[in-house]
């Protein structure tokens, strides 16, 4: 049986400008012309220029490299890239996929390097751009909310493999090639969140196709990267999702179980490519759904409160405490436990702002409970403990319950398609409040009964212990 990597590489060798639908054509041609943008605009930002200015200072001079975009400077081929990549990021103009991915700004820098050194037709190009894309997402697709509560960041890790494939596709390698260039992708993977949470600034995808076309350069001149590097036992999907049996502890969709047979199930049939969505908005990937359905309603003259009134029934609060602010000496006085004030911090409880003085108490009823049962002799490392333990089981009956209510509307309200009529909408917007309302209801409700249970269980126990102890009292003659 063929390793996954193998099944890859034998697709993308296959693949010809004649097998791509006409969709995935005008996408690959349309991502092409989102990135080239967001090079521009990326390149009057300072982010943009340090990239350049530290590339041409290290790599100037190179004879056979590849073009850093806009300035015009030769450097070597993963330098190149870097630049260009950074100054696509800088741009802001980001292609997405499923929220937390931006391959865009890894694939074309590395296909258009690939591309300026074998001299490619338009045809070569658009080919070697979806092979990358495909087989980017596919790897992507189920893993990203998973890897990412792992602390990688998905972007970057999975980053790689797109420029990387794509590169190989132009390059015309050959299928050991190919294999290769995934294998040393695996080794090269990177990318960690810790950094932007403790006041750093991310490495991101210019790392990812600077490390992807060393791992090109090397499969080309025959590193042989290995078979299994992705599901084996110590291979990629081991490394960053913890396992390699398709196990999730996260989801878009729910789902705790995934197959990695599904990375190669109707390749070359069902296009993922087509899921990738512009930036087309200067806001975050997962607002333009949003921002399409205002505006589509805009213009079909629908009622903007109605539309208001939806969002603020799917997307408002359901929280009824509120994130309160205080400086952080403040916020330690009221944890009044050092330690735990900064477990506290690492699980979200409490945000440190980015001005060093202030804190965001986020979950102040959670600290209240925990100040009064604090008073019982109960430790704050225990009490840290117990909601380490409890939260993630409230976030599965939270994903049942949103799931439910998904599935009730799901066939009414669609993205991209025209809105239902405005007293559909209104009758929408009064069910989800209600179940929001009953859902929480219902909840506390079963909670209180299930804890009600279980303490006359255990004092129960705790008596029946005690009776069994207590020596029988002589009882006197009358």
């Amino acid at each position: 049986m063929a390793s996954l990597s193998r099944d890859l590489a034998q697709w993308v060798v296959g693949l010809a400008y004649d097998d791509l639908p006409p969709a995935v054509v005008d996408r690959a041609k349309g991502v092409t012309l989102h990135s080239l943008a967001s090079v521009l605009l990326g390149s009057q930002t300072p982010g943009g220029r340090q990239a350049v200015q530290l590339m041409t200072e290290e790599e100037s001079g190179v004879s056979h490299g590849a073009t850093i975009m806009v300035d015009g400077a030769t450097v070597t081929k993963g330098g190149a890239a870097f630049c260009n990549a950074e100054m696509a990021m800088a741009g802001g103009k980001l292609d997405s996929f499923r929220m937390l991915t931006h391959p865009g700004t890894s694939i074309l820098p590395g296909a258009f390097v690939a591309a300026e050194t074998a001299s490619t037709s338009g045809q070569e190009f658009l080919t070697g751009l979806a092979a990358g894309y495909e087989v980017m997402e596919r790897l992507a697709a189920d893993f990203i909310p998973t890897v990412v509560a792992r602390g990688f960041h998905s972007g970057p890790v999975f980053g790689i493999f797109g420029p990387a494939v794509a590169a190989a596709k132009i390059l015309n390698f050959t299928e050991d090639q190919v294999n290769s260039t995934i294998a040393l992708c695996v080794h090269l993977a990177a990318g960690n969140l810790e950094g932007p949470r403790s006041g750093g600034t991310a490495l991101r995808e210019g790392a990812a196709v600077r490390n992807a076309m060393l791992a090109v350069a090397l499969a080309q001149r025959g590193h042989v990267g290995g078979e299994t590097t992705l599901e084996g036992d110590a291979g990629f999907y081991h490394a960053y999702a913890g396992n390699n049996k398709g196990q999730l502890t996260y989801s878009f969709v729910g789902d705790t179980h995934t197959s990695l047979d599904k990375i190669t199930t109707g390749l070359g049939q069902d296009w993922m490519f087509l899921e990738t969505l512009y930036r087309i908005y200067s806001t975050a990937g997962y607002n333009i759904a949003h921002v399409n359905e205002m505006l589509s309603a805009w213009e079909q003259g629908k009622d903007v409160g109605d539309m208001l009134g939806l969002e603020s029934a799917i997307a408002g609060t359901w929280a009824a405490e509120k994130p309160e602010r205080m400086s952080v000496a403040e916020a330690r006085r009221l944890v009044d436990d050092d330690a735990g004030f900064d477990r506290m911090v690492g699980l979200g409880v409490i945000k440190l702002e980015d001005d060093g003085h202030d804190a965001t108490i986020v979950r102040p009823k959670l600290i209240e409970a925990f100040t009064e049962i604090r008073q019982y002799g109960v430790s704050t490392d225990k009490l840290i403990d117990l909601h380490e333990q409890i939260a993630p089981l409230v976030d599965q009956i939270s994903a049942i319950l949103v799931t439910a209510g998904v599935e009730h509307i799901g066939d009414r309200l669609n993205p991209g398609t025209a809105l239902p009529p405005d007293t559909e909408v209104a009758e929408m917007i009064t069910m989800l409040v209600r179940f929001r309302t009953q859902a929480v209801s219902a909840v506390t409700a079963t909670l209180a009964h299930s804890i009600e249970t279980a303490v006359e269980s255990v004092i129960a126990g705790i008596l029946a212990q005690a009776v069994e102890h207590t020596p029988d009292e002589h009882i006197p003659d009358k």
